[in-house]
């Protein structure tokens, strides 16, 4: 990436610095790698996502953490993630784990590479097998737990020129570059502060910028020494969200990645890692229900054994397939009959979905985006009003004066327009529900005939139920005004 790309693509949010602006800082970053070794590294700032969940039967509501790092960090992650990624891909060129990582990996001309092109693999796979035994599973607190020693070697390994093997290592070296011993000593040893925390303690006179809660480093270190019991200091695992944080854990798994593809391959199967998810397919022809059990087991003793890592056995779904069908396995009994969620996918055998996840997400959102359009409308109908004596409240008057304001000026409703777009159009634009619909039934039905992809069909269906409802929401809407 071009400096200059940067500065007009980096992330904006709030956090102890400003955002990047100097360009000459990016270049040293790339040129000098003294700059990092005495570069200091401003703590992370942890906040709360909070999501919904939806399980099949009810609405839950998600709470994850991610740790954001300063802006001048997040630069040089970013950076220096390019450096890597290259290592890394060469360090795997030509071997099993090329083709067994699949997540955070950019496409090449030989391979297609996202969570759309992985599925179909595994679909593909299965669908070509008579019968089949099929482990899913994934790595408990996958980032928060990962061993700092461990991916240490690891990392000095991908960084040496020595072949990628699953024997015990042979580095000539246990030490890392100053400049990446810098680096990972901050996304390892680093400190944090809540959100909640920071903004009940700061003084928001302090700075009025959207970007940074401080003017200047000092005003910070002030803070930092008023308030020091305030911040965490990070133990063991990564942070989430950084440019190195998804490479290193690929970098983290590269040897388990071998050691089980080399394991699966040997018995004609398939073993394909997408993040902290796995799966495995084991062609019935070549392998019992018994050893299948057995491998899983063998599994989940070198993911504990090797990575420190924990493969919570109860929590992976263990299946057979026969006769383009799938049925769950569970203490060695088959029991009802079964379809495979995977990476946003729902395979039949017969057929492929979208996950009903994916839908109820769509179209909770679709709800939420009808209602602004409504309101919009509304609004759009009500700017007569503002001139009479009306029992409007000062929200609402406020709203059609916005809305007022736009026509006035032949200004774009560019929201309004975009939530259009999004949720009732029934043309296939990128990154619209529709265009990802239609990228995935293309993509999945591509030369296989052994399953139906009924993706689009599913998608058209829940924007013509949007439709109805925003014509219905309309007319319940111009009814209650006149």
């Amino acid at each position: 990436m071009q400096t200059s790309e940067y500065l007009k693509t980096q992330r904006k949010y709030k956090h102890f610095d400003h955002f990047v602006t100097d360009i000459n800082f990016l270049d040293s970053v790339k040129s000098d790698s003294k700059v990092i070794t005495s570069f200091r590294f401003l703590p992370f700032i942890q906040k709360d996502i909070i999501s919904n969940k939806f399980n099949g039967k009810s609405i839950q509501e998600k709470k994850r953490k991610i740790t954001l790092p300063s802006h001048h960090a997040a630069a040089i992650y970013k950076l220096y993630s390019e450096q890597l990624n290259h290592v890394y891909e060469q360090k795997i060129k030509d071997t099993p784990v090329s083709s067994a990582a699949t997540a955070y990996r950019s496409s090449t001309m030989e391979i297609k590479r996202s969570n759309i092109h992985a599925a179909k693999e595994v679909f593909d796979f299965i669908s070509n097998q008579q019968s089949a035994y099929v482990i899913k599973g994934d790595f408990k607190a996958f980032f928060d737990t990962l061993n700092h020693k461990y991916l240490k070697k690891r990392l000095i390994d991908v960084l040496s020129s020595e072949p990628l093997t699953i024997h015990a290592d042979s580095l000539t070296t246990n030490t890392l570059p100053k400049d990446w011993y810098a680096i990972f000593n901050s996304l390892t040893k680093y400190q944090y502060i809540s959100t909640t925390d920071l903004e009940d303690s700061i003084s928001y006179k302090k700075n009025n910028s959207q970007y940074s809660y401080f003017n200047c480093r000092k005003d910070f270190d002030n803070f930092y020494k008023k308030n020091k019991k305030k911040f965490h200091t990070n133990r063991i695992g990564i942070p989430q969200g950084t440019s190195l944080s998804a490479l290193l854990a690929n970098i983290y798994m590269m040897k388990f990645d071998l050691k089980i593809c080399l394991l699966i391959e040997k018995l004609g199967g398939l073993y394909r890692r997408y993040s902290d998810d796995f799966i495995i397919v084991l062609p019935g022809k070549s392998v019992s229900q018994n050893q299948a059990e057995k491998i899983l087991e063998q599994i989940i003793i070198i993911s504990e054994q090797d990575l420190f890592l924990t493969i919570e056995r109860h929590k992976t779904n263990f299946y057979k397939f026969e006769n383009h069908s799938f049925q769950k396995i569970s203490n060695s009994i088959s029991q009802q009959q079964t379809t495979l969620n995977y990476l946003g996918f729902r395979f039949t055998g017969h057929s492929v979905y979208l996950r009903e996840k994916s839908i109820y997400k769509f179209a909770y959102r679709s709800k939420h985006g009808i209602k602004f359009l409504i309101r919009d409308l509304e609004n759009k109908k009500l700017i007569p009003l503002l001139d009479e004596d009306s029992e409007l409240t000062n929200k609402k008057i406020r709203q059609i004066q916005l809305v007022k304001k736009k026509l006035d000026n032949n200004m774009k409703f560019q929201v309004s327009n975009r939530l259009k777009q999004r949720y009732l159009s029934g043309s296939n634009l990128k990154r619209t529900f529709l265009g990802y619909a239609n990228l995935a039934q293309n993509i999945l039905e591509h030369n296989q005939e052994n399953y139906e992809v009924l993706i689009l069909k599913q998608a058209r269906r829940r924007v013509i139920k949007n439709q109805r409802e925003y014509h219905k929401q309309i007319l319940e809407m111009e009814n209650n005004l006149y």
